[in-house]
């Protein structure tokens, strides 16, 4: 009887242990899950009002920046083409280098057979085949009984040397295996991967967007969508937004948005809208200076190499400047012709949208501005479970058939 209660209080004790290492695994998948951001699809139509008499804008605190932790939408088309390009230059870099590669062992092949696999009489060059006696007259010994079926027997010991060392060992170069290119994926996962354009047959604004483009009055801007996760305000990145028409390296609507999410979700837009003018030398006003966007900006790395390879032109090996240069009879371009030249566009009025709004998802949200307007839906997104790997796919089929 006493057996029998202590196995079942070890029973007992191991299932508690069991269920309490249980629930502390759930409890941290539980949490693993919740760390994991949530996933929306987000669509945005920019719009321009219809144009009002001018009116004077007051020009105070107009702060334009990008933040550092932008992300830029993508265009997948325009970088599978990229992909595309980058994996046929890489297998032809790799074609011509096995190419190369076996000319070389070709090459290595025919010195080692001209220089060290050659006999060594005529290697040292003490001895030339004019001097080395030909054994072919020489007088024959008395053949055995077996030369009939062995042939050489009957012939001189030192005639079987000689022809074993100097018959021409042929050598074959070594055989290298193919260089084949990695194996890179040349198309866009737009269910996983995020801030890619989707194509339009995935927009759920198709209609509102059609009947702002048929509209007389208003102007469509910008109408894209895109995946992303979403996360805190302080992780939130900044997507970059470029709608409207271009004036040089700028648009119409230029600025960021981003989404975040604590209790609900939040839109915060960084938006300006400009209205360009032609330069003609005119003074810009207190308007501030339009950032450039930073995905147009230049590597620095870049510009370094441009800037070696410029002030090498006009610099000779030895250090000095080459005598009559062609540049030295260009005149001078005024700074104002300059900047016209370099600046077809100014800011003749500057609008900012610095809003941010509590969004429920599913649900059409406008934002508001004298000069411009925005909708904006979100929806909630599944990622789709990752794929099996090819290997694990095809021994489950095996098993299938089994």
């Amino acid at each position: 009887m006493a057996r029998s209660n202590m196995d079942w209080t070890l029973t007992m004790s191991s299932r508690l242990r069991r269920t309490g290492l249980s629930a502390l695994l759930s409890a941290l998948s539980a949490v693993a899950m919740a760390q994991e951001p949530r996933w929306y699809e987000v669509e945005i139509i920019i719009f321009a009002h219809p144009e009002t008499p001018h009116q004077e804008v007051w020009r105070e605190n107009l702060e334009l920046a990008y933040p550092p932790n932008w992300v830029q939408l993508q265009d997948p088309v325009e970088v599978e083409k990229a992909m595309q390009e980058a994996a046929d230059k890489l297998a032809q870099e790799l074609a011509e280098a096995e190419k190369a590669a076996e000319e070389q062992a070709r090459l290595e092949a025919e010195q080692l057979q001209a220089h060290i696999l050659e006999p060594q009489r005529y290697r040292d060059g003490t001895v030339s085949p004019e001097t080395f006696p030909d054994h072919s007259k020489a007088s024959q010994p008395e053949m055995s009984a077996n030369a009939e079926t062995d042939p050489t027997a009957s012939a001189p010991l030192e005639a079987q040397e000689n022809s074993a060392v100097t018959e021409p060992m042929q050598v074959e170069p070594e055989e290298s295996e193919p260089i084949l290119p990695p194996q890179l994926p040349l198309t866009v996962d737009l269910e996983r991967e995020p801030y890619f354009w989707l194509p339009r047959a995935s927009r759920q604004l198709n209609r509102q967007a059609s009947a702002i483009r048929r509209s007389r009055d208003y102007r469509l801007l910008f109408h894209q969508a895109w995946r992303q996760p979403v996360v805190e305000q302080s992780l939130a990145p900044e997507i970059l937004i470029a709608a409207g028409n271009p004036f040089g390296r700028h648009r119409e609507v230029e600025g960021t948005v981003s989404l975040s999410v604590s209790r609900y979700l939040h839109l915060k837009t960084n938006l300006w809208f400009t209205r360009f003018n032609h330069n003609f030398g005119q003074e810009q006003g207190d308007w501030p200076e339009l950032p450039v966007a930073p995905n147009l900006l230049p590597d620095p790395a870049d510009e370094d190499l441009l800037g070696e390879f410029t002030d090498s032109l006009h610099w000779s090996e030895n250090g000095t400047k080459p005598p009559h240069s062609p540049w030295d009879n260009t005149p001078a371009i005024s700074d104002e012709y300059d900047q016209i030249l370099t600046r077809p566009f100014v800011p003749g009025e500057i609008s900012i949208m610095k809003q941010k709004r509590r969004m429920r998802s599913t649900e059409m949200h406008y934002l508001d501005h004298p000069k411009f307007g925005i909708l904006v839906l979100t929806t909630p997104y599944e990622l789709p479970p990752p794929e099996a790997p090819e290997e694990q796919t095809d021994e489950s089929n095996e098993r299938e058939a089994l």
